[in-house]
């Protein structure tokens, strides 16, 4: 629940029927569940995702598309990877607003400067980007921004920045993985190859090989050509 006061509060009161597992277990797969009985509540207040939709709501429609397109992000994102994927004009100004409505945050001490959502927010978020019809141009071009930033980095591995083009690409390493994953379900295995491709010299490095030989095996076979 990321400490939000309202969480911890509707989580607690299911406390006297469940145990913290039987809680934890409900609010992963039923994130709506965790609400209040008590009709006398304003309805903002009887459930977290009611708080979440109606702070959405007061959103304009160009904040409300960057904000459920940033749930494609895995593990943060920087204002240039924002900028790539969400695919709305003016994407600095409504990151802006979302920090405003605590929507997203930053993460401290991060370079360049990462950020992130809350991951009910995420889950939140999600769960509209599955449901509309830009899902997959997103996801197509959360793709495309990591098949340029890993095949950007593999160049540089070989020069004296290594040590840092290899924090920077485990610090996307989430990101990367989620690409992964999309080129071989939305059947797009020449760019999961690529991606694979790009990858290798950083699995070799970290001695992952056995996770980079399995993608590059199931990018291979899926391309038959």
């Amino acid at each position: 629940l990321d400490g939000l006061p309202l969480g911890i509060k509707l989580a607690a009161a299911q406390a006297q029927l469940c145990s913290p597992t039987q809680i934890l277990a409900s609010i992963l797969s039923h994130p709506q569940s965790l609400e209040s009985s008590y009709s006398d509540l304003p309805p903002r207040h009887r459930s977290l995702w009611a708080a979440i939709s109606s702070t959405f709501a007061m959103l304009s429609a160009q904040q409300k598309r960057a904000f459920v397109a940033l749930s494609v992000f895995r593990g943060g994102w920087t204002v240039a990877a924002a900028e790539a994927v969400v695919g709305t004009k003016h994407v600095r100004d409504d990151l802006h607003r979302l920090i405003d409505w605590s929507l997203i945050t930053s993460i401290p001490q991060q370079e360049p400067l990462r950020f992130r959502m809350l991951e009910i927010l995420h889950r939140y978020a999600a769960e509209r980007l599955n449901l509309g019809r830009e899902a997959e141009a997103v996801r197509g071009r959360h793709l495309d921004y990591y098949l340029k930033f890993a095949e950007e980095a593999a160049a540089g591995l070989n020069a004296e920045a290594q040590d840092r083009i290899l924090n920077r690409l485990e610090g996307e390493w989430e990101n990367l993985q989620s690409a992964l994953e999309w080129a071989a379900t939305a059947r797009l295995p020449e760019q999961g190859l690529q991606l694979a491709c790009a990858l290798w010299k950083y699995w070799y490095i970290r001695g992952e090989n056995q996770a980079g030989a399995a993608w590059l095996d199931k990018m291979l076979a899926a391309c038959r050509e």
